[in-house]
């Protein structure tokens, strides 16, 4: 969900990423799976959420999903680099433009978010969340 948040996304070359929450019994809060539809489609969105498959940097970057692929040791260099050329802009200017960009975004959001709060607690109580959360765990202490 994290990454769905960002206006620049960049990975390393060996990073991966996904979306695990169906796997683990759970849904995606707050509108996350709105902004990934946003900024891969319907389609990639629902096979990554569905499947809870990870992708590769190469994958996330070929969907849309991150924007520049940098080596690890560049990677705070090129994420500063982007943020002062962001920042050459008009402070109102860049709000304004953030404002228009999200605009749509944020009202389908507020719609859903009472909806994806209900899902979650709802499935945080079961006996399946309780069991795929405690495989999961499990599964990276090994």
């Amino acid at each position: 969900g994290l990454a769905s948040s960002a206006d620049v996304r960049l990975l390393t070359p060996e990073a991966k990423i996904g979306f695990p929450a169906a796997r683990l019994g759970a849904v995606l809060p707050m509108g996350c799976t709105l902004r990934l539809n946003a900024i891969i489609g319907s389609g990639h969105s629902r096979e990554l959420l569905l499947t809870g498959r990870t992708v590769d940097a190469q994958e996330a970057r070929r969907i849309g999903l991150v924007h520049f692929i940098v080596p690890r040791e560049n990677l705070i260099a090129e994420a500063n680099r982007l943020t002062a050329e962001i920042l050459q802009g008009s402070d109102t200017a860049l709000e304004m433009t953030k404002q228009m960009v999200n605009q749509e975004l944020l009202s389908q959001i507020r719609q859903y978010s009472l909806m994806a709060a209900e899902n979650f607690a709802y499935l945080a109580f079961t006996d399946d969340w309780k069991n795929r959360i405690r495989a999961f765990v499990g599964t990276k202490e090994q």
